[in-house]
């Protein structure tokens, strides 16, 4: 789910103008999908299902579900638990239920499961505005089946041409280049099919998750969930504290050693936020991946959901603890590397096709005790700092997920980092003590 915060000032043109995109199809476009696509392979689901994304008709004017929450005396951090002002310079933890605040509530249904979503006739994607008296907040959620973070940056695309080139004016001058429509799109038809040829049984790193296992595993993620009660909330990493921990890695991995600021801060918050466990706990850092341009059916700007999941080998709490923060940056880094070669890709994705085929489910070689850290990022795809044209002054993105598995991490174009996620209270607790440790010997340094 990503969040954009607009100024008032420029509030009605922006809605009226993405108004004026759904009655385009705008978001038909940019996910460039045929009416029925399958989508079967890269999550595993245990329904086979179609997502059909309309295109604009009378009887339906827009792909999204389109709704609005309206507080015109009431500041936005007044309603929104977790929103950070602008320009902040301290580290900060919110903790908050996405679920149970009023101005979401419309978006409660992307709490249910995808299947669910179909057989109900529901949406699978949402915009939602929540006008406030200083902001406008406007959010894009979906269903993670349908699209991933790169895919939203084609339907933020668009609203970006549209805005900025002013389609409100009827100059017979004016001559825009058409938006190139779904057909012009490339899918993953293709791949799938070739995917399907001769999907591969097994994967070396995952294993398939039986009826034992998997009640093995409910009965011990009951068990944690009562000894580490969870909450939802977000943690914000100034610029100051980003770069600080950018610089050191950098500097104390040496040259030649590669680290991108993924890397490195994904690392320092799995750290950080694991000490919480005993010393014997096993641990695991797992991270999305864009597989787009990995392999040659699957191109740049195709739709859909393309993420593989990479995970870093399993390490306990207590060594966890003592390893420095640019071996653990490396290890990821590694676990990163074997998607650059298309063949590991095309036996992941076919792997994953087939278990989600047959409605079961694999997960990484692991102990079940295992206590997973999984990141997705949105950082490097520019939809922190969208250019919607002069007349939109887009104040800064949030990032939250009513999904209790992943955590979301976005950049903001000040160099500043959000992390959202659903952490054991005691993990908060840790996020919190280290960003305030790091910012103090930063100062001292300073």
């Amino acid at each position: 789910m990503l969040l954009l915060l607009l100024k008032s000032r420029y509030r009605a043109s922006v809605l009226k103008t993405l108004k004026t995109a759904q009655e385009r199809s705008v978001a038909f476009w940019a996910l460039g999908m045929e009416r029925e696509t399958f989508f079967s392979g890269a999550d595993t689901f245990r329904l086979k299902f179609k997502i059909d994304i309309p295109e604009t008709s009378q009887e339906q004017s827009e792909p999204f579900r389109v709704t609005t929450f309206k507080a015109p005396d009431r500041a936005l951090h007044e309603i929104l638990p977790n929103y950070i002002p602008c320009g902040s310079a301290a580290p900060s933890v919110k903790r908050f239920d996405p679920r149970k605040a009023p101005c979401l509530q419309p978006l409660a249904a992307f709490t249910n499961a995808a299947h669910q979503c179909v057989v109900q006739n529901e949406r699978l994607m949402h915009l939602h505005f929540v006008i406030a008296k200083d902001l406008t907040l406007m959010c894009v959620a979906w269903q993670h089946v349908v699209l991933d973070a790169p895919a939203l940056k084609l339907i933020v695309a668009e609203w970006e041409c549209l805005l900025a080139k002013d389609i409100h004016t009827h100059d017979p001058d004016s001559h825009r280049p058409e938006i190139e429509g779904p057909k012009d799109r490339p899918n993953l038809d293709i791949l799938i099919s070739t995917l399907q040829t001769n999907p591969p049984s097994s994967l070396p790193g995952w294993t398939a998750v039986t009826l034992w296992v998997g009640l093995k595993l409910k009965l011990l993620s009951k068990i944690y969930s009562l000894r580490y009660p969870r909450t939802f909330g977000t943690a914000y990493l100034p610029p100051k504290l980003v770069a600080g921990l950018v610089t050191r890695v950098r500097s104390n991995a040496g040259q030649g050693v590669v680290l991108s600021r993924n890397d490195i801060v994904a690392s320092w918050f799995y750290k950080a936020t694991c000490e919480i466990y005993q010393p014997r706990t096993a641990t695991t850092l797992s991270r999305a991946v864009n597989l787009r341009d990995k392999h040659a059916l699957i191109s740049p700007s195709v739709s859909g959901n393309v993420l593989g999941l990479a995970v870093m080998p399993s390490v306990q709490s207590g060594a966890l603890q003592h390893a420095s923060l640019e071996d653990l940056a490396l290890a990821t880094r590694r676990s990163i590397e074997k998607f650059k070669n298309p063949d590991y890709v095309s036996k992941f994705l076919g792997f994953r096709m087939n278990y989600g085929n047959a409605g079961r489910i694999a997960i990484p070689e692991v102990r079940l005790s295992n206590q997973r850290c999984l990141i997705t990022s949105f950082v490097n795809l520019r939809l922190s700092n969208p250019n919607l044209g002069k007349r939109v002054s887009v104040e800064r993105p949030v990032q939250l997920t009513m999904a209790p598995v992943v955590i979301r991490v976005i950049d903001d174009a000040r160099g500043g980092w959000s992390i959202h996620g659903h952490l054991p209270h005691a993990a908060w607790d840790a996020l919190e003590r280290n960003m305030e440790r790091e910012m103090e010997d930063l100062d001292a340094k300073s």
